[in-house]
């Protein structure tokens, strides 16, 4: 029974993928992490060993896992830079309101003469 369960959660997992959108990325993260850890937790309470039924719904799984985690990993890199261009634009922010804070960008001239 839990092994479809898991089959169950894995095939929702894949189709709300298939439907993401950028601008309904913070929904769609919410739901993920929902369904993962569900998923997650029917993994862990898996009895081993498996029987036929069970072993061809885990090649099921297998395929749509193959095809899940690039697009999981793809939703990863897309987060990661928009969060370095957070930071960036941050710090460009900061610079442009405190202009004279920190060392200078023109370098300095020194007068060795006395």
């Amino acid at each position: 029974m839990t092994m479809e369960q898991v089959y169950q959660l894995t095939e929702n997992l894949k189709q709300l993928l298939d439907h993401y959108h950028l601008q309904d990325r913070v929904v769609t993260i919410r739901e993920l992490k929902e369904l993962l850890d569900k998923r997650g937790e029917l993994i862990d309470r898996l009895e081993l060993p498996c029987s036929e039924e069970d072993q061809v719904l885990v090649r099921k799984i297998d395929a749509m896992n193959q095809k899940i985690n690039p697009v999981l990993e793809s939703i990863r890199t897309e987060i990661i830079k928009d969060m370095q261009q957070l930071k960036k634009t941050k710090k460009t922010i900061s610079r442009y309101r405190n202009p004279y804070q920190g060392p200078s960008q023109d370098g300095m001239f020194l007068d060795k003469r006395e």
